[in-house]
């Protein structure tokens, strides 16, 4: 037995050694545990990602929906082309039926409005080539529909009715407003396809964007939860190492001064087992021979802890465990073994720890609570 502070033991030393280390290792490395911090970066990542991705769905989806408003307008502006154009023509025939100047104002408006509805379409199809291809169609025929009606008008203008009358029943501008109709009609078509096209897009956007949303939140939340968990356990190893420390230093302080063996053995197992909650203990030491005796007690029923069984034989887990020179932990507690009694009854231990204690390798006890 020596009178020197208990080290901790194998399971016990595992213990510190699981703590955090607080030697020198950058200013990261000493203020956070490695899994915290792991957890801490992995959290950083996630949200730059999350944030990254979102950004990318809500410029997808802000482009779906700028096409979307795109090809709506596209199709009011091809309405608005044949739209003017008949105007036009109620105007022309308004005047050359009546003569009054008045009729000519829808005329008058078209060839201003005209050109830019054109500029309009040619703006918002830019990135289509097929349906610039069929405006710049839909733009002749419209100049040739223009003409044909201000033929007409200087016709009426000059004096002669009649010739302007006869242009107009000639079908010229029924055929060419057949066509425009024809060629706008295939534009909406394939606006109306576009548009479909984009909403699916913009769907898919829209869907993809409530996914990452969702799947960040609950990425989020498992390292929100896992870095609760990680806390609790570091504040856990915290406590114990606080718990294992005040055991050691309040023991080595009922160690000091110059004390027999029993009495030695005798606060030993006295305080452990206090202080482990312990309601038996005892304290063997190992003599010269290798025999194991018996040098302190704690609440060991008077039978066992008075007369020769006091010098009997140390032999069974007690001595495995000096031998193997490790904790051995017992559930199944024999039968036969010696109850915990106090004044007003007894009972059958449940648990068994068997401790061994050494000094510079060499084991010189067993600790058996």
């Amino acid at each position: 037995m020596d009178d020197q502070t208990p080290q901790p033991s194998a399971p016990d030393q595992r213990s510190f050694d699981a703590l955090p280390s607080a030697t020198p290792g950058g200013r990261w490395a000493s203020s956070l545990p490695r899994k915290t911090l792991v957890g801490f970066i992995v959290a950083l990542l996630t949200v730059v990602a999350m944030s990254v991705v979102s950004s990318h769905v809500l410029q997808t989806r802000s482009a779906g929906a700028k096409k979307m408003v795109q090809s709506l307008e596209m199709a009011r502006s091809l309405e608005k082309v044949i739209s003017t154009l008949k105007d036009a023509e109620t105007g022309q025939r308004g005047y050359l039926l009546l003569g009054a100047e008045l009729y000519l104002e829808p005329y008058t408006a078209a060839l201003a409005e005209l050109p830019r509805n054109i500029a309009d379409i040619r703006r918002l199809a830019a990135d289509s080539p097929a349906q610039l291809q069929r405006l710049d169609a839909v733009e002749h025929l419209a100049a040739d529909r223009i003409a044909a009606l201000k033929e007409g008008v200087e016709l009426k203008r000059a004096g002669e009715s009649e010739a302007a009358v006869a242009l107009v029943r000639l079908g010229r501008g029924k055929k060419m407003m057949e066509r425009l109709r024809a060629l706008t009609n295939e534009m909406q078509v394939a606006e109306r396809a576009t548009l479909d096209v984009n909403t699916q897009e913009w769907e898919r956007a829209a869907a993809f964007s409530t996914f990452v949303t969702w799947a960040g939140a609950a990425i989020l939340f498992f390292l929100i939860a896992a870095a609760a968990v990680m806390s609790s356990q570091d504040f856990r190893r915290m406590r114990m190492q606080a718990w294992l420390r005040s055991g050691q230093n309040e023991l080595g302080v009922r160690m000091q001064g110059a004390l027999k063996l029993d009495q030695l053995g005798e606060k030993i197992v006295s305080f452990v087992a206090r202080y482990l909650n312990a309601q038996v203990g005892a304290m063997y030491f190992a003599e010269a021979e290798g025999r194991l005796r018996l040098v302190g007690a704690y609440a060991i029923p008077a039978r066992t802890s008075d007369g020769p069984e006091l010098d009997r034989p140390v032999a069974g887990l007690t001595r495995q465990a000096m031998q193997e020179k490790s904790v051995l932990k017992v559930s199944d507690v024999p039968q036969d073994y010696f109850p915990v009694t106090s004044g007003l009854g007894g009972s059958r231990p449940r648990h068994l720890v068997l401790a061994p204690t050494s000094a510079d390798g060499v084991v010189n006890g067993v600790l058996e609570l």
